[in-house]
Order: structure tokens, then sequence, then C-alpha cells
């Protein structure tokens, strides 16, 4: 009971979010992965061909789905590429830190540090 009342509590405390927050969190997050995807094709061109040749096999031997896959001979459309960049930008960064994504949002002014 006492559990309850505390959550109860918690919840009557917190500010209310009209969805807004939400809105700019993900407009945050997708402006964060765009970069981030740059970054691992700015990478992903600087390596030499022989790794950039291990990346794609590695990432088509996850790729479940034929259409996914990636075949640089034919040049795929960018939107095809998105998925690779992402992956790339894990394999070699590891997931996004919340560290990460707080400096690119106080970086790129979508939200102000007090100091």
């Amino acid at each position: 009971m006492e559990n309850q009342r505390a959550k109860d509590q918690v919840k009557s405390d917190s500010p209310r979010n009209d969805g807004q927050t939400n809105a700019i969190i993900a407009g945050l997050l997708e402006e964060f992965n765009a970069q981030r995807n740059k970054d691992a094709e700015g990478y992903f061109n600087e390596v030499p061909a022989d790794m950039q040749k291990g990346f794609v096999e590695e990432f088509n031997d996850g790729v479940t789905e034929p259409s996914e896959r990636i075949n640089f001979a034919s040049m795929p459309p960018y939107r095809h590429l998105i998925s690779f960049y992402k992956w790339l930008a894990n394999k070699v960064w590891g997931p996004a830190s919340d560290g990460e994504i707080l400096g690119f949002a106080l970086k790129h002014g979508a939200i102000k540090s007090n100091s």
C-alpha cells in the first residue's frame, strides 16, 4: 500500500507532458542518428577497400531479408544504406551513450547549459 501511495505521489508531482517534450526528444535523436550515420559513412569511405569489403560481408551475413543486403557494385540508393551505416556506427563506436547524445544536444543548441 505504501509503495502505491509513493507512486501516486511521484505521478502527481511530475510536470505534465503534453507531447511536446517527446517530440523534441524524438527530433533530437533523429538528428543525432543522422549525424552518426554520416560519420559512419565518412569512416567507411576512409578505410581500405579490403576493410570495406569485410564490413559489407559481415553486415550482409547478419541480414535475413535479401532485399536489405548491400551490394556496392551496383551502388544502392542511400535509403538502403541507412541501416548499414547505423550498424557500422554501432560496430565501430558501440551504442550511443546518454553522454554522447547530451553532448550533441548541447553542441547543436537543442538544450542550453547553465554555465
